[in-house]
């Protein structure tokens, strides 16, 4: 249990570090998978927030609602759930990008893991 606090620690400071580098106008693009999904591959500068912690923590890493949002998953349908709870939310300029390899290729990054 300490350790996944620890890496859930190590995550969000990985993201509050990543977005405050990342100028206004460029997508914050966020993988809402589980912590096991994440490790095995995600796209490169991506910001890991898995859905069912969306909601509490979007705003640490989006302040500004009408920046762009990208979301991803495996296969779209968490991106989808993901991106009508931040336009629920408020959040006004997100996309959901389908899934991972999916995104890949729409948006040009590469897939890197966390091991």
């Amino acid at each position: 249990m300490m350790k996944r606090i620890w890496l859930y620690f190590f995550v969000v400071m990985l993201v509050v570090v990543s977005c405050t580098s990342v100028g206004s106008s460029e997508i914050v693009l966020i993988d809402v998978r589980t912590n096991d999904e994440w490790v095995e591959g995600h796209l490169e500068g991506a910001v890991h927030i898995p859905l069912d912690m969306l909601a509490g923590e979007i705003a640490n890493v989006v302040d500004d609602k009408s920046r762009k949002v990208g979301v991803y998953c495996l296969s779209g349908g968490r991106a989808e759930q993901a991106k009508l709870l931040l336009e629920s939310m408020g959040y006004t300029n997100v996309t959901n990008y389908g899934g991972y390899e999916e995104a890949s290729h729409k948006l040009n990054r590469k897939i890197v893991n966390s091991r």
